[in-house]
Parts: C-alpha cells; sequence; structure tokens
C-alpha cells in the first residue's frame, strides 16, 4: 500500500477498552509505504512485513512483531502536561521480539517501546521517549528520555543538550557519549564518554552500579557512588567519588592534563596522575596511587593515603589528613604541613620536607642515594631515621634543639 490514512476514534484514555477503529495488517512480503496512521487507527506489522516512511501522530499506533520491521517512521502527538499526574504517549510504536525499526523520529507525545528481543537502531528522540527492554543501537537523544531497563542493552547513544538517559538495576549501556545531556547508571555502562560539560552518574539509586572505562573530558563530570574502574579523566574533567555514599569505590583512575579526581568516602584505588593532573584527598581511603612528575595529591582533613609512589610527583598533607607509607622517588617531594602526618615514609631519592608543626611517626627509610629529609621546624622529630648513607641529607634548621635518633 502507498499512502494509506489510518484514523478512527479510539477507545478513551483510561476507559479500560481495546481495539481501534481503523487497522492495516502487514504480513509476509506485504509493504507499507507513507502511511498515516492516527487517532483510532493502528498499523500491524508482522512477519516478512515492512512499513516505511510511516507517520503515526495524535494516538496513532504501530505494532510489529517477529520478523516485521518499520523504516523511517516517525512518532509524534502530545504527551500529558507535566504535573497533570496523566500517564501515556498519543502516538506509540511497539517492537516485539524479533521485531526491528530503523531510523525512527520520536517527537514530543511520541514513545517507542523495545520488547525484550526487539531491536530498534538509528533512533533520534526529539522530546519522546524510548523505553528498552531489548537492544538499541545508536540512538540519538535530543531533549528526550531513554529508559534502559533490567535486560536491555544499549550501545552508541549520543545524549545532546537537555537529553536524558536512565540505566536501571540490570540494564547495560556501551559506548555512550553525553553532550550537555545527563546519564543515570545504576546497571553497567561501559565506555562512556563524558564531555562538553556533560554529566554521568554511578549509583544514583543501586550502589552495585558499575561503570568502566569511562573517559571524563571536555568540561564533563563523573559522580561514583558505585563502582568506577580504569576510567580517565583529562581536559577540565572531573571524578568525585563518594560523594553520597561510603561505598562507592573507583579503581585504577588516569588522571592527566586539567584532570581532577576528588576522593570524599569510600576508597580510591590504584590511581595514576600525570602531568597536569590532581588527585585530591578530602575523605575515605585513596590506596597505590601512583604520582608522576608535574602530577599532585592533595590530602586534606579526614582523608587517608596509603603506599602512594611519588615519582617524580608532590604529595601535600595538609592539616587533618594522613600519609601512610609514602614512597617518594627521584624528583619527588612531600611536604607535611601544620597538623597533617605521614607515617612511615620510604626517600628513595626524593624529599620529604617537615613544615614547622607537621607530623612524621613511623620510621623515615632512605632506600637509596640522592635523598633529603628536609625538617623546617626549630623543635626536631624523634623517629629513628634509617639507610642514610653518603649522598643522603638531612636538612636541619640552624636553631635545632633535638636530632633525629639513627641507629647505633
Amino acid at each position: 500500500t502507498i499512502s494509506t490514512v489510518l484514523a478512527g476514534s479510539a477507545p478513551p484514555v483510561g476507559s479500560g477498552q481495546f481495539g481501534f477503529d481503523s487497522t492495516e495488517v502487514l504480513s509476509g512480503g506485504g509493504t507499507a509505504t507513507g502511511t498515516i496512521v492516527s487517532s483510532g487507527g493502528q498499523l500491524i506489522v508482522s512477519s516478512g512485513g515492512v512499513a516505511s516512511n510511516t507517520s503515526a501522530v495524535s494516538g496513532g499506533q504501530i505494532a510489529v512483531s517477529s520478523g516485521g520491521s518499520t523504516i523511517s517512521t516517525v512518532l509524534a502527538g502530545s504527551a500529558p502536561p507535566v504535573g497533570s499526574g496523566q500517564f501515556g504517549f498519543d502516538s506509540t510504536e511497539v517492537l516485539s521480539g524479533g521485531g526491528t525499526a530503523t531510523g525512527t523520529i520520536v517527537s514530543s507525545g511520541g514513545q517507542l517501546i523495545v520488547s525484550s528481543g526487539g531491536v530498534a537502531s538509528n533512533t533520534t528522540l526529539a522530546g519522546g521517549q524510548q523505553v528498552v527492554y531489548g537492544s538499541a543501537v545508536s540512538t540519538t537523544i535530543n531533549g528526550a528520555v531513554e529508559y534502559v531497563y533490567s535486560g536491555g542493552a544499549d550501545s552508541g547513544t549520543t545524549i545532546n543538550a537537555f537529553g536524558t538517559e536512565y540505566v536501571s538495576s540490570g540494564g547495560r549501556d556501551t559506548g555512550t557519549t553525553i553532550n550537555q545531556g545527563t546519564e543515570y547508571d545504576d546497571g553497567t555502562a561501559t565506555n562512556t564518554v563524558v564531555g562538553s560539560e556533560g554529566t554521568l552518574y554511578v549509583g544514583f539509586y543501586s550502589a552495585d552500579a558499575i561503570a568502566v572505562g569511562t573517559s571524563v573530558g571536555g568540561g564533563g563530570t563523573e559522580y561514583d557512588d558505585g563502582t568506577a574502574t580504569n576510567t580517565v579523566v583529562g581536559n577540565e574533567g572531573i571524578l568525585y567519588v563518594g560523594l553520597d555514599s561510603a561505598t562507592a569505590a573507583a579503581v585504577g583512575t588516569s588522571v592527566g592534563t586539567g584532570g581532577t579526581q576528588y576522593v570524599d568516602s569510600g576508597s580510591a584505588t590504584d590511581t595514576v596522575v600525570s602531568n597536569g593532573g590532581f588527585d585530591e584527598v578530602f575523605g575515605g581511603v585513596d590506596v597505590g596511587a601512583t604520582i608522576s612528575s608535574g602530577g599532585e595529591q592533595d590530602v586534606y582533613s579526614g582523608g587517608v593515603t596509603s603506599a602512594a609512589v611519588l615519582g617524580s610527583g608532590l604529595q601535600d598533607v595538609f592539616n587533618g589528613g594522613s600519609a601512610l607509607g609514602t614512597t617518594i622517588s627521584s624528583g619527588g617531594l612531600e611536604t607535611v604541613f601544620s597538623g597533617g602526618t605521614a607515617s612511615g615514609v620510604s626517600i628513595s631519592g626524593g624529599t620529604l620536607d617537615v613544615q614547622a608543626g607537621g607530623i612524621v611517626s613511623g620510621s623515615i627509610t632512605f632506600e637509596s642515594t640522592g635523598g633529603t629529609y628536609e625538617i623546617d621546624s626549630t623543635t626536631i622529630p624523634t623517629n629513628t631515621v634509617s639507610g642514610f648513607v653518603s649522598g643522603n641529607t638531612i636538612d636541619l634548621p640552624v636553631s635545632a634543639t633535638t636530632a633525629p635518633a639513627t641507629p647505633p
């Protein structure tokens, strides 16, 4: 059929009645082009049927069963007013298991439902919504909403300004790009790119949420209250760890030029901070960080770091912060400010600088030559210093009153 119009009077919303006045059914080998499906009309595309350039408007409905397909459909209408308490959309296309839809445009008042086993590809959401229990590929979200529920899978999505994607527990999302839009991940998100002031929430409702291989830059922000693994942060990108959850975890984060990781609670493990990157520890525990040349780790009140390695990088320990077991390699500098605590420091060619009021506990060990222990207080710590040999330096103030203890 070509340019068919299906219309009538659909049952009132909420009436409990079913049925449509006008229905067209496409089965094996049947095709329809340019069909207009309006209120009271229904297009059913069965196995082997193909509907192209269909427009469902003002209450028109399209149902696609296994083996059926639609191409370049437009779904439009008027959704219920925000806050009205009403639900439903004027025009809806439903893909059952085995049904496919390609190149659908979902405007305001339109809805595309992808059931388990259904596949929607190259969909554009422009004010409407897509609900995914099956598979959605290469969706573009412009000022619209996509829901990926348990068992659903989404790949290659682009979220633009005012667009939103919700991935529920049990849902999967792969390769999404967020440009000024927002994704709420309570399932599993893999290889997400957060840029252009986009936002990714991991674990917004569920602490079991997982994000793997996220890239955050271009002013984008990731909030991790679940588990984030192998995140790359740079170019004015920010990763917050544990802003609202003490069980949050970030593992293997790489922080580069212009990037910042903030650890507020929970844990960060095996972070690598390179030139121009920052690791800011305000709470929780940051374990095993490597701070390379040009990178910086700052430890504030309530923050704890453990087993950090300064490879020509900087570590500043401020009042109330605590750094345990830091290793300072050549070119590295750990500075302990008043009220900060460094414990069990190993100097391997780098510099430990203890400012006035800084606290050092446990032994200080020189692991190689070329290291410096600089004391900027007139009261000298009495910690045991071991491994001191020619080529190392202990820099004391002129008015020092107590020398550090050394082994016999």
